[in-house]
């Protein structure tokens, strides 16, 4: 009797244990071999420190420019440290918005569109620093 006790309780034991860790686990992501990455910092202009909180998009822009029309192929806002890190597969080709582009929004400073030139969807990684003025 003592001994299916025993069983019983080492069963119970076994069973939360598995239930306990199964919610508290992470679950590991991760990104394809074709992803492009872009990240860096955002630095303040004047005094050369990082800015937090600022948004930073991959932007598709029309050939003639951003007040022409865009879409936003990927978006985050840079960390305590000013870094930033955008993630995206593959972007369809569209004659219409051809230029690529970083734009770069903070309370209190300038919006800033910067021109860039990357290879989406072929696992390319891109360093890019932006410095923004108020």
């Amino acid at each position: 009797m003592k001994r299916l006790k025993s069983l019983a309780l080492l069963r119970m034991v076994s069973a939360f244990t598995f239930a306990f860790n199964g919610c508290t686990e992470k679950e590991e992501t991760s990104t394809s071999s074709t992803d492009t990455t872009i990240y860096g910092t955002v630095f303040d202009k004047a005094t050369g420190e990082p800015v937090r909180a600022a948004t930073v998009s991959f932007v598709m822009a029309h050939a003639s420019g951003i007040a022409y029309g865009s879409k936003t192929i990927a978006s985050t806002v840079t960390g305590m440290d000013g870094a930033f890190e955008l993630v995206f597969g593959k972007v369809e080709s569209d004659i219409t918005y051809l230029r690529q582009m970083i734009v770069v929004t903070c309370s209190g400073y300038k919006d800033n569109a910067f021109n860039v030139t990357v290879t989406p969807g072929e696992g390319n990684k891109y360093k890019m620093d932006f410095v923004i003025e108020k």
